[in-house]
């Protein structure tokens, strides 16, 4: 069921769950508990979901982002400076700043309530980010409709038609194994891993659509 796709889990032990269509959902062990927008959420269509270090749950939908700290819901928005409400992916970085990645609008890092955004005009292939990580090493890597990005936090390196990755150009999802390989899910083109030379795809003859949306 896609409402499994999109979790985390708080400090209680608390599974919080979202999905296109499902609103927000939390199972404490023993029953579920739905948040829709009558609750207070931005919107039912849930695309991605972390937890920051206080503990509260941020929740990107295609209205924006809602912030749940287990009672009340606070918003951010277009008109709080979001450069698009569709929000398609959100991480934590290792200080603990919140990365949100749009449709349309780049990436943004959201630090004590203000945003740093980053663009086509900054560096990235596209605007259109699906994908997010930060690595071991600290470098983040942004899965666009025109590429994969690497940004360590002062320069941007872009991988699109040249370093082996001339197939499957949009990417929707990003993954670091524990051996430092990213694992790329692209759209209709299956996965790719890259070792930090070399792209290498992987066979998805078994997979009955090689558009993959999760690795």
């Amino acid at each position: 069921s896609d409402v499994y796709k999109r979790q985390t889990q708080d400090k209680n032990g608390n599974i919080w769950m979202g999905g296109i269509s499902r609103g927000l959902w939390k199972y404490d062990g023993q029953k579920f508990t739905n948040y829709r927008e009558k609750d207070g959420l931005t919107s039912n269509n849930i695309s991605t979901l972390v937890k920051d270090k206080n503990e509260n749950i941020w929740i990107g939908t295609d209205e924006g982002i809602s912030k749940f700290d287990g009672t009340f819901f606070t918003h951010i928005t277009e008109k709080d400076g979001l450069t698009n409400n569709k929000v398609t992916s959100l991480i934590l970085d290792k200080k603990g700043n919140v990365w949100i990645a749009t449709e349309g609008g780049g990436v943004s890092r959201y630090v004590v309530e203000s945003f740093i955004h980053f663009t086509e005009n900054t560096g990235l292939p596209s605007s259109k980010v699906y994908a997010m990580i930060q690595d071991n090493s600290g470098n983040y890597w942004f899965g666009t409709s025109h590429g994969l990005c690497k940004f360590d936090g002062n320069n941007f390196m872009n991988y699109k038609l040249k370093n082996g990755f001339s197939e499957g150009n949009f990417i929707r999802a990003l993954f670091q194994d524990k051996k430092g390989n990213i694992w790329i899910g692209t759209q209709g083109k299956g996965v790719f891993v890259f070792d930090g030379e070399t792209f290498l795809p992987v066979s998805y003859t078994h997979l009955t659509l090689p558009t993959i949306y999760s690795v």
